[in-house]
């Protein structure tokens, strides 16, 4: 409970509420029965009364608990785990001052540094800075424990404004001990709120590797990874907290998040269900599971949630912010935007409020607007990357390449680590036919990871465009030696093969693998078809084909290849059917002239 409190000191009391308790039996009732029944026959037990304190805390009972641990220091007024309990229950229910008296009877007769650096530290929480002090430098002045005293003081002088000083005096701990967590720490966490991520992340990691069983040290290791977009890092770091310490609830929140930047809105509204049970009280919990809600479309569930954020938090601009996406999701273009303006009014800096109003002029084809906003907000905001995402956005709908692209070169110049920007450009050239400029972005970002499958992805669909098939053939290959699931890779590598002849068996494989995936790809299952027909089983290829044209009516390559399917299966006037709409839909398509050719032969 004490590291979660100090992971995420605003969330208070909703941490006492995740029972941490894995009762053998699974009857809680029974367990509280037999508590207090030990109580009843021994009252002054200091283990029975302590074990029926922490039964409490762990099924949210705080006002038990603290009776129950009063009651202990009536009978040892000095017992270190039950001042130290009450210590930490006072800091959850934010009543800080009645935790001071507690704190200092485990520091006045402490043999060790711990309890010392305890009261200290709450000091420091408390804005107590000279009374932190006076027990941190009799112990700076220690060699036993310099390190610790000295880095709580460098973080004293930090929020002093005293920054350059700070750093000397961190500085000064690592050069003696370069594998002391808690500095490093400290020193990632500076770097951070400097804006230095890139820079962060090495100190983060090496407090991560000194000390891989500290939560704090994975969470802030995942907080930098986060905004560096490195979201399977970051993922896999929030994990690691979770499963070292359940009760840090917005680990949770960041991983919900992160899933819903991947699209998986099931898994985030999960984990943001989880956040909202284990901390009813935290608004971020809450924004998540509404933002997932939305984007899952469940409006029932969502407005549900929203309505109780602007009932609990009316004056909160994210809450209006909220508010806005929703409207904006039924496409209710006068409440959204009413709701952002809002949102802007009680916040100016919202850029999730700004964002919204950008999104509406967009989505009423207000293009010249949504500019209107995003250059009077450049010329007045320091260019962080998401808004430079914005505004490239604005700029392709403009049709103004070259301002799209200084936005995105912007982007990494200010955030190199920022792969959204390599992508975008790519994809812009990717559009506007520039194919080799394309492939050259989307290379770069492969270069920085070899594992990036998107970006080799992308970079072997150019490659298939431009007719190279052999290459294209080898590098849908190395994806799948890196991940035997990609879908794209699956799918048109299976095309290739079954264009070529080459191994049909293995294509059919590979096609059925992506639709098994997804099996509303129209493109997939025109595929699985495909494959079949070049394996001369038209009655197989029909019902793929037939799935493939509900899904995407407009493809005339599908309907040309069903109606091949069709003759050959010896039903002629399906066939004429389906090789009419191909004509109709396209009359130029890849493919049009033997499409007219096995129409005219179907005639004769």
């Amino acid at each position: 409970m004490e590291e979660a409190i100090r992971l995420d000191p605003g969330r208070g009391l909703s941490y006492t509420n995740l029972a941490f308790l894995k009762l053998a039996q699974g009857e809680p009732e029974d367990a509280r029965k037999a508590f207090a029944k030990a109580v009843k026959l021994a009252p002054r037990s200091m283990p029975a009364l302590l074990a029926l304190a922490n039964f409490q805390l762990a099924h949210g009972e705080s006002a038990d608990a603290e009776h129950t641990l009063n009651a202990a220091l009536q009978f040892d007024p000095q017992h270190l785990l039950a001042n130290r309990a009450l210590a930490a229950l006072y800091m959850a229910t934010r009543r800080p001052a009645e935790a001071e008296s507690h704190l200092k009877t485990i520091a006045g007769d402490a043999t060790t540094a711990e309890p010392r650096l305890a009261l200290a530290d709450y000091y420091m929480s408390m804005k107590r800075p000279a009374d932190a002090k006076n027990i941190l430098q009799p112990m700076a002045a220690d060699k036993g424990t310099f390190a610790d005293a000295q880095s709580r003081l460098a973080e004293i002088e930090y929020a002093d404004g005293q920054t350059a000083r700070a750093h000397v005096m961190l500085d000064e701990v690592l050069d003696r001990d370069n594998t002391h967590a808690a500095a490093l720490m400290v020193k990632a966490a500076w770097l951070f709120r400097e804006a230095k991520s890139a820079e962060a992340l090495a100190p983060a990691t090496a407090a991560v590797k000194a000390r891989a069983d500290s939560a704090p040290a994975h969470y802030l290791l995942g907080t930098i990874q986060a905004a560096l977009r490195d979201s399977d890092a970051a993922m896999a770091s929030f994990g690691e907290v979770l499963r070292l310490n359940p009760r840090v609830t917005v680990a949770q929140t960041h991983l919900s998040r992160l899933e819903l930047e991947r699209g998986n809105t099931e898994r985030a509204v999960e984990l943001a269900s989880a956040a909202v049970k284990g901390a009813p009280a935290s608004v971020a919990a809450r924004l998540s599971l509404a933002q997932g809600l939305i984007s899952q479309r469940d409006m029932p569930r969502a407005q549900a949630a929203v309505s109780g954020l602007l009932k609990d938090y009316p004056n909160a601009a994210a809450a209006h912010t909220l508010n806005g996406s929703l409207q904006l999701a039924r496409r209710d273009l006068p409440a959204a935007r009413k709701a952002f303006e809002r949102a802007a009014q009680l916040d100016p800096t919202s850029f999730g409020a700004f964002g919204g109003l950008v999104s509406a002029d967009m989505l009423e084809k207000k293009v010249p607007s949504a500019r209107a906003r995003i250059e009077a907000r450049l010329g007045t905001s320091v260019e962080k990357p998401e808004l430079l995402r914005l505004a490239a956005r604005v700029y392709m709908a403009a049709n103004d390449g070259p301002a799209a692209e200084r936005a995105l070169r912007r982007i990494m110049e200010v955030a190199p680590a920022d792969d959204t920007a390599y992508t975008m450009l790519a994809q812009m050239y990717l559009g506007q036919g520039k194919l080799a400029g394309a492939l050259a972005e989307f290379e770069r970002i492969a270069a920085r990871n070899v594992k990036d499958v998107p970006a080799r992805t992308m970079s072997a669909i150019v490659v298939h465009s431009q007719g190279n098939v052999e290459e294209a053939r080898k590098r849908y290959e190395e994806i799948l030696v890196i991940d035997a699931n990609a879908l794209v890779a699956n799918n048109n590598l299976a095309w290739i093969l079954a264009e070529t002849g080459d191994d049909l068996d293995r294509a059919l494989r590979l096609a059925q693998k992506a639709v098994q995936q997804r099996p509303d790809a129209a493109e997939f299952n025109h595929t699985v078809g495909w494959v079949y027909l070049k394996k001369q089983l038209p009655s197989l290829a029909m019902t793929p084909l037939e799935r493939s044209i509900r899904l995407d009516p407009a493809d005339p390559t599908t309907h040309y290849h069903l109606g091949m399917a069709q003759a050959a299966a010896g039903e002629q006037q399906k066939a004429r059917t389906s090789l009419q709409k191909a004509l109709t839909l396209h009359s130029d398509f890849k493919g049009a002239d033997q499409a007219r050719q096995l129409l005219a032969t179907l005639k004769g």
